[in-house]
C-alpha cells in the first residue's frame, strides 16, 4: 500500500517535470510554464467530488428524466492522502508560477 502511494506521489511530481523538459528540448517552451500547466491539469483531475468546481451532473439521467434533480452536495469527505495530493499540487503550481515570475524580472 505505501509503495503504491509512493509511486503515485513520485509520478504526480515527476510527470509534469518530465513533460516540461521534453517541451523545452523540442519546442523551446519555458520549463516552468509548461510544468505549471501540467500541475494545473492534474489539479483539475484531483478536485474533490462534491466541490462546486467539479462536474457531477448526470447528463444521461437528465435526458431520460428531465425533472431529475441531483442530490445537493454534502460535506466532502476527502481522505487524508487525497487532501495531501491536492495541497501538494497547489503548492507545486504556485511555486512554478512564482519562480517563473521571478525569473522574468
Amino acid at each position: 500500500m505505501t509503495k503504491r502511494i509512493g509511486i503515485e506521489l513520485i509520478l504526480l511530481i515527476g510527470l509534469p517535470l518530465l513533460i516540461a523538459e521534453l517541451f523545452l528540448l523540442f519546442f523551446q517552451f519555458p520549463f516552468l510554464v509548461s510544468s505549471a500547466v501540467g500541475y494545473f491539469i492534474l489539479l483539475l483531475f484531483h478536485l474533490p467530488a462534491n466541490s462546486p468546481l467539479s462536474a457531477s451532473a448526470d447528463f444521461e439521467t437528465k435526458k431520460v428524466n428531465p425533472h431529475f434533480k441531483a442530490s445537493l452536495p454534502t460535506d466532502s469527505t476527502m481522505k487524508l492522502m487525497d487532501m495531501l495530493k491536492f495541497v501538494m499540487l497547489i503548492v507545486l503550481l504556485i511555486g512554478c508560477l512564482y519562480f517563473y515570475v521571478e525569473q522574468i524580472r
